[in-house]
């Protein structure tokens, strides 16, 4: 699944959710549509003014059917899944 950037100026999302943003200053990061403090049709937090381009998050990856099978127990540890971001300690 290839996703081209759409640019803010041409449009929005049309729906509630997670997206991969660029920002003014050139990082890509997830964002958040829709979630805002005091309207519905905005990006969320520290995003508000600086999203400059957006696309929809790839799927996420499916690992072949016995993957889990052969990892091993300790493979997960340590991963929580915390508001949308993965983190790893």
């Amino acid at each position: 699944m290839i996703t081209e950037w759409i640019s803010v100026e041409d449009r929005l999302p049309d729906k509630t959710g997670d997206y991969l943003v660029t920002t003014k200053n050139g990082y890509v990061q997830v964002a958040k549509w829709g979630y805002g403090l005091y309207k519905a049709n905005e990006w969320n937090g520290h995003f508000k003014n600086c999203v400059v381009a957006w696309q929809e998050l790839p799927k996420p990856y499916k690992p072949e059917s016995n993957f889990r099978q052969r990892a091993n127990s300790t493979f997960t540890e340590g991963c929580y899944l915390d508001q949308g971001i993965t983190q790893v300690f």
